[in-house]
């Protein structure tokens, strides 16, 4: 038998879990993942991305579309 750290109660040695309050009573027996240390934050919490210039900086230049070549078509075979 198995004595649960938490609560006490004996449990049967193939228990990975206490039947009364849950705790696990087998460290490192179970595959799952520790819950995270505190909720994720909301999107209100996250800072704000920083303001984009309206205009290039000094000596960028931006590219007219028609400036972009398209790709070469594939060779016929």
């Amino acid at each position: 038998m198995v004595k649960c750290p938490n609560c006490g109660r004996e449990n049967d040695d193939s228990f990975r879990f206490c039947l009364d309050c849950g705790n696990v009573l087998r460290p490192g027996a179970t595959s799952e993942k520790p819950a995270p240390a505190g909720p994720p934050p909301s999107p209100a919490e996250q800072p704000a991305p920083a303001p984009r210039p309206s205009r290039p900086a000094t000596g960028a230049q931006a590219r007219p579309a028609s400036a972009i070549r398209p790709a070469a078509p594939p060779p016929t075979a």
